[in-house]
């Protein structure tokens, strides 16, 4: 056997351990059932770049799992929203959601290769579910300030003696 072969197989043998002490199913079963292959490999992309620590445009830490980890973060899963807004063609949404996930930096590039990538999948017959938008509250909460006396004013123009906490 060669080294270089050696040296894969104990890699292999290290990583089936650190999964298997992790409680990660070694036949690849996904704690998410609702996440089919394509979502999987994309989130499990996702995460192995995440740990090689890879370059890319984003502006905010991610919060990813362990490659082969079996729940899927609020993160990842607006990852996948990505690719089903692309899909969908969604062009305000997969904006928005560049947006959030880039932290307001450029995403230009992230959504032209995210467009390709989408195309691909479903080239390949993986159509990617888009989740529904979250909408606003109905009714807006009660906006309170803080006046200069003390008080708590409410939008009807009410105030409310704010209570002090004693430290």
């Amino acid at each position: 056997m060669s080294p270089d072969i050696a040296r894969e197989a104990a890699r292999e043998a290290a990583r089936e351990v650190a999964r298997e002490a992790m409680g990660i199913p070694a036949n690849g079963d996904c704690a998410d059932p609702d996440l089919g292959v394509a979502e999987r490999t994309l989130i499990d992309g996702l995460r192995r770049m995440a740990c090689g620590r890879d370059r890319c445009a984003l502006r905010r830490r991610l919060t990813v799992g362990f490659p082969g980890a079996g729940t899927a973060s609020r993160d990842e899963r607006l990852f996948l929203a990505v690719f089903a807004a692309a899909q969908a063609g969604a062009a305000d949404r997969l904006a928005a959601h560049l947006r959030w996930l880039a932290g307001g930096a450029d995403h230009r590039f992230l959504a032209a290769t995210a467009t390709v990538v989408a195309k691909a999948l479903a080239g390949a017959g993986h159509q990617l579910a888009l989740p529904e938008p979250v909408r606003a509250a109905a009714t807006a909460p009660t906006q309170l300030a803080l006046t200069g006396s003390g008080r708590l004013r409410g939008s009807a123009g009410r105030g409310h003696r704010a209570k002090r906490q004693e430290t």
